[in-house]
């Protein structure tokens, strides 16, 4: 498996199976795996981005929400991207 990203809030790394096209989500301090997703199911930042400016303005979120997505999914997105265009 690839090492695709480390999160900064949690003490997770992010690993990618090519086999499978699916990436893992391994818990650093007991090597457990703790999720998985496929590369087709990962969602796209700036979709992310949009619905959540159009939940702030319609009022379903707090203006002081952050508008994109967080770093890891956007890590995840882009390995993804790359991923599609090498096969």
């Amino acid at each position: 498996m690839e090492l695709v990203c480390h999160e900064q809030r949690r003490k997770w790394t992010w690993y990618y199976n090519a086999e499978l096209q699916e990436y893992v989500r391994l818990d650093d301090k007991t090597g457990r795996m703790k999720g998985t997703i496929t590369g087709v199911n990962l969602p796209n930042p700036e979709e992310i981005e949009a619905a959540r400016k159009t939940a702030k303005a319609r009022g379903n979120l707090p203006i002081s929400a952050r508008d994109c997505a967080d770093i890891v999914t956007k890590q995840l997105w882009e390995h993804w991207e790359n991923a599609k265009s090498n096969q």
